[in-house]
């Protein structure tokens, strides 16, 4: 009796295992490929003006946002490019959470503060918003450069919301390329779990347990 009862567990837990490959496998298939660890690929898109100035619709590993937040300096080529992970506890990591491209934009900024705003302009502020927070929330440095006052005003009134706001979730991941001759950038993404697997034993004395 217990050696079948080993048996018919082991068959389970082969079956759940394949199970589990073959779903991987699907995922696999569906999700977006990103480039090795500690690399992104950019793409530098199409210039957004905004007052006497533009910046550039930047996009990684497909369409995932980002941004720059020097808008003085050159825009980088695209390519591919080093990063490194902000720290959980950077405002930046958390602005990027709440920002146009970000996981929580669209039920904490876009309708509360960006009503009417259309998604470029919208991505402006976002632009306008990692750079304030970059420089230290001051605006005496080039954060603003060229954009018009109330694209400034909006931008400091997100800034300041954003610091209210929840922390991002632990498996929220942001980066920063530092700039060599040119903008620094910065994204984010999820990091996105493969799944678990859970199996519960029975022993013959009716108790289980959870291995």
């Amino acid at each position: 009796m217990i050696q079948n009862a080993k048996q018919c567990l082991q068959r389970l837990f082969a079956f759940m295992l394949a199970v589990l490959m073959l779903a991987g496998a699907l995922l696999s298939d569906s999700m977006p490929v990103y480039a090795a660890d500690g690399t992104i690929s950019y793409h530098a898109g199409a210039h957004i003006p905004y007052g006497s100035y533009s910046t550039s619709r930047m996009t990684f590993d497909g369409s995932n946002t980002a941004y720059c937040v020097e808008p003085k300096e050159t825009t980088p080529p695209s390519g591919t490019y080093s990063y490194n992970l902000l720290g959980n506890s950077s405002p930046l990591r958390k602005a990027l959470y709440y920002l146009n491209g970000g996981y929580g934009y669209d039920k904490h900024i876009k309708k509360q503060y960006l009503n009417g705003w259309s998604d470029d302009n919208s991505y402006v502020i976002g632009h306008l918003v990692v750079a304030y927070i970059y420089a230290d929330y001051s605006a005496s440095t080039g954060a603003f450069y060229g954009a018009p006052q109330n694209y400034i005003d909006k931008a400091v009134e997100v800034a300041n919301a954003i610091k209210d706001l929840p922390a991002p979730p632990e498996t929220f991941r942001a980066f920063i390329i530092p700039g060599r001759g040119s903008q620094t950038l910065v994204g984010s993404w999820y990091q996105v779990p493969y799944g678990y697997i859970e199996l519960r034993k029975s022993s013959a004395n009716g108790a289980d347990r959870i291995s």
